[in-house]
């Protein structure tokens, strides 16, 4: 059996309220190095551990800070919907990695996440982004988050965060989400 196999089927065997500090030790190191289907494997299972424990949302963090740019974006995309500041304010320092594909990643990982710590610094991030393909993501996210339709214009990003920023409170559902919810049920009910 392969050592991230052996690593996966011992992640998944783990107690959610204490993860192993070898397993994570060794997933980590295994989500940094070698086949892509295994670090892909390895990052998955790190992170289905559970971010709400300090062990994981470290060795995440070290994964996001990687100078490997493939590394960094196989924990963006293995992260998943979460407002833990901690992995909120790594995610959003991935906003200012050099290549774009990074930036996208970042924009959509804390679009997944809607928390309202990520609104400024992707405000802050669509004022510099010049890239099209992550311009669009880091908008996407802010619509996500926010449910405005404010597009790229950053300048109504930064007035309508500095009109009512502190006040906002970010809705329960992302757009669209009860219009998708209503449509299956009304098919479902159609299908009866």
């Amino acid at each position: 059996m392969g050592r991230v196999l052996f690593l996966f089927l011992l992640a998944a065997a783990v107690p959610a309220e204490s993860p192993d500090p070898d397993v994570v030790r060794r997933l980590s190191s295994e989500a940094g190095r070698g086949d892509l289907a295994d670090r892909i494997r390895a990052m998955e299972s790190l992170v289905r551990l559970g971010l709400e424990h300090e062990a994981v949302r470290d060795a995440v963090g070290r994964l996001l800070k990687s100078h490997d740019r493939d590394t960094r974006l196989l924990a963006l995309d293995a992260i998943p919907a979460t407002r833990e500041p901690e992995v909120v304010d790594a995610v959003a320092r991935c906003l200012r990695h050099h290549a774009w594909q990074v930036r996208a990643a970042a924009a959509e990982a804390l679009g997944r996440g809607r928390a309202k710590e990520a609104i400024e610094p992707l405000i802050v991030q669509l004022d510099r982004e010049r890239q099209a393909r992550a311009r669009r993501a880091i908008a996407d996210a802010l619509h996500r988050i926010t449910a405005l339709g404010f597009g790229d214009y950053t300048e109504h990003w930064r007035s309508w965060w500095k009109d009512y920023g502190a006040a906002f409170v970010v809705p329960e559902h992302p757009p669209g989400a009860r219009e998708a919810a209503a449509d299956t049920e009304t098919r479902l009910r159609q299908a009866r």
